[in-house]
Order: C-alpha cells, then structure tokens, then sequence
C-alpha cells in the first residue's frame, strides 16, 4: 500500500482539533464580531471552504460564509466588517497571497489556516491569528480535514457557540474500502456526472476533485433539482462512455428523494448507467466527511483501474511553469 492510500484510510484523524496549533487567537476575539466570513482558498485547498459555506448551519457559524477563489479580494456591500479566513496547505498559493496582501493593508480581522510556508511566516511576523497542522506527506487535496477543524478551531474563538464535534471514531475509512473498489468496478474507464441534492452541491464538487486530480477523469457536477431545467437534455443524444453517479443525501426529503429517483429513471432509459451512493451517518456532518472519505478512497481505485499514480499533478506544474504569477 503506498503513502497516499494510506493517507486516505487515516483521514478520520483529521476529524478533530488536537492536531490543530493556534497562535494569536485573541486578534479575532472580541465583542465587535465580523458580519461575515470570507473564505479564501484554491484548489483542495479551496475544497474547505466549500464545507464551511455548506455545512455552516449544522456547526452553527452565525454569518454567511463567502467562498472566494481567484485573486483579490470580493467585494461583498453587506459584509462591511468581515473575517478573511486564508486556507491554504503549502501556504505558498499565489491567488491566497494575493488576497491576503490586500487584506492585510486594510487593517482587517485576518486568520490563516495551513500547514507553514509564505503565508503563515508573513501572518506570524504580522502577529494575525493562526492555525496550523502537520503537513506529514499529504496531497493538499488530501488535507481537507485538517483546513475545515483548523477553519472551526479559529471560528469558535470568534464565536464560543461554533461546534468542533470529533468524529475521529465515527468515521471509518477502512470500512469503505470494499464500497470503493465495487464503484470504481462500475466507473470503469468511464467519464462521470457526479449529481448531489442542493444542499449537498459541496460533495458533488469535492467528489469531482478528486475524480479529475487522482483519476484523471472527465468529471463533471451538478444538482438537483436544478440539473433538471438544463443538463438533462443532453442525454437525448445518449452520450457515450458516461456513468452518472447519484450522491444520496437526507432520507428524510421525501420530495427529493422522488425526483432522484425519476431523473435516475429518465437518464437510464436513455441508455445512460448511473449508481446511487448512498450518505453514512446519523446527522449531515457525519454523511458529509463519510462522503469525503469514499471519494478519496473511490477515486484511487479508478487510477488503479487506470494504471496511473493518483499523486502526479503534472499538467497543473506545467501551467505554473509556464504562468510565473501562478507560482
């Protein structure tokens, strides 16, 4: 077993804050509380702050999270004193530097959230909250973990109220191993749509990371019921070497559990396959990282089927080679 499987069966411990370092926590702290939370952050990185925005209810951030992932800095009228959260593993990622050097000439509430580099030496010797984590050997995209309880750790000194539940125990990757290879048997060779309710649009993102990075794999994501306004028609013209993969979430909704099941129906007829894959766990956070966890493991298991390394990134160093800014 290589290193980067091994990564993806340990990542229930990263489902917790003891890994987590914080320094200068009293910066963020106060009785003015920002109005929002500005999450910026690229690549796997960026994977986090796609969490935070999403499951922002179920840990209970008061305020709108605002994923941000280009350079700069969005210009948002209702969050007139926000909290920029800079998530980023290397710490070296240009687009993060970029915002971060534009907030920190604005005197703003600022925390950053990795493993070292540029951005957290610059946020130390500037004395800005931070939270950082053993980089160990992990794929940044491996370290989705670490970023959202380090993000959690920052927001609860902000607001006591923010939960940073362990789930160390409750999830189990290496339960998911047999679940993953019998996906990865159906996939195939095959180009995916991952499909997710709308509440769940960040697994289905997280899901086509994944897929693209370590599969190498055409992946492409949508959700319902919106899919059903536009990218449904393109399975009238039965599109070929395509698996579409249902992401099932909330039990409860009875309404979007039968629209799931008529487009699974609607598509199959049209001689598309799809596969339905079914949440985890007794509450949404639960489901959520037991998705996560099935991803990384799934989306091995298709570069195995493949032949390929799930860890070569070689096309995204050629574009930063050949793009000095992005370096």
């Amino acid at each position: 077993m290589d290193t980067y499987e091994k990564n993806a069966l340990a990542f229930n411990k990263q489902l917790t804050v003891n890994a987590i370092q914080t320094t200068n926590l009293d910066r963020i702290a106060g009785r003015r509380k920002p109005d929002a939370i500005i999450a910026v952050g690229m690549g796997g990185s960026g994977l986090a702050a796609s969490l935070l925005q999403n499951l922002a209810n179920d840990v209970k951030i008061p305020v709108p999270v605002i994923p941000w992932k280009n350079f700069g800095l969005p210009q948002i009228p209702y969050a007139r004193s926000p909290l920029y959260l800079f998530l980023s593993f290397s710490g070296n990622t240009k687009e993060v530097l970029d915002g971060f050097a534009l907030a920190n000439r604005g005197h703003t509430k600022i925390a950053v959230v990795g493993s070292g580099g540029k951005l957290v030496r610059l946020a130390m010797k500037e004395r800005f909250a931070v939270a950082t984590f053993p980089p160990g050997n992990l794929e940044p995209r491996q370290a989705t973990g670490f970023l959202f309880y380090g993000a959690l750790r920052v927001l609860n000194r902000v607001w006591p109220s923010v939960t940073v539940p362990d789930l160390t125990t409750r999830v189990k990757p290496y339960l998911l191993r047999s679940l993953a290879r019998r996906i990865a048997h159906r996939i195939g060779g095959r180009n995916i749509a991952v499909i997710a309710d709308w509440e769940d649009g960040h697994l289905a993102y997280y899901w086509k990371a994944h897929f693209n990075e370590a599969g190498k794999t055409l992946t492409s994501w949508n959700v319902l019921p919106e899919m059903n306004h536009n990218e449904v028609m393109v399975f009238e013209l039965k599109p070929k070497n395509l698996i579409v993969l249902f992401l099932e979430g909330n039990p409860r909704d009875k309404k979007i559990r039968m629209i799931r099941k008529v487009t699974r129906e609607v598509i199959e007829v049209r001689g598309t396959p799809t596969l339905a894959i079914s949440g985890k766990g007794k509450n949404t956070l639960e489901r959520t990282m037991n998705s996560l966890a099935l991803a990384g493991l799934v989306s091995i298991e298709v570069a195995r089927h493949k032949g390929i390394d799930p860890r070569t990134i070689g096309t995204i160093n050629e574009l930063k080679e050949r793009m000095p800014e992005l370096r």
